[in-house]
């Protein structure tokens, strides 16, 4: 895999994934950094060994790194954001099974190397925009509970 291969797989997934953990959390601003972080490292980690592998079976190795990327995430996504095992699941789920389907489908094009390059720059545009939103969304969050006075758990206002 090239390096353009490589960022352009990570562009895609930085711009899939956060989004849709984000939804699945009810829009919760610290789901979506954790998710742009830990696929950060996992995705360009995975896109890295792959090609090292026996390549008659790589389909083999990206279902069973996809499935390990998925339990793993669902697991940080549970001990992280402490919303239940169920949502973390389901997000994971969902967000690596949609990045995967539009990962699949940009593979299958076979695109020449500057359509990837322009993609990858809109996509790597896109993820900038999208990670400056939600930092600012997650600090006014912040900034709203500590005005309110609620930042404990189970505080009731008065």
């Amino acid at each position: 895999m090239e390096n353009l291969d490589i960022l352009f797989a990570l562009s895609i997934t930085l711009l899939i994934e956060p989004i849709a953990v984000y939804f699945v959390f009810k829009m919760e601003g610290k789901a979506f950094i954790l998710s742009f972080l830990y696929n950060l490292l996992l995705n360009p980690a995975m896109n890295l060994v792959l090609p090292l592998l026996n390549q008659d079976r790589y389909y083999l190795y990206l279902t069973l790194f996809e499935i390990a990327t998925f339990l793993l995430e669902a697991l940080l996504l549970f001990l992280i954001l402490r919303k239940g095992i169920v949502k973390a699941i389901l997000a994971s789920l969902l967000s690596n099974l949609f990045s995967l389907g539009v990962g699949l489908s940009f593979n299958a094009m076979n695109l020449p190397y500057k359509v990837r390059l322009i993609l990858f720059i809109a996509f790597t545009t896109l993820d900038i925009i999208a990670l400056g939103i939600f930092l600012a969304l997650a600090f006014l969050n912040v900034a709203n509970k500590e005005d309110r006075g609620d930042d404990r758990p189970g505080k009731s206002q008065r």
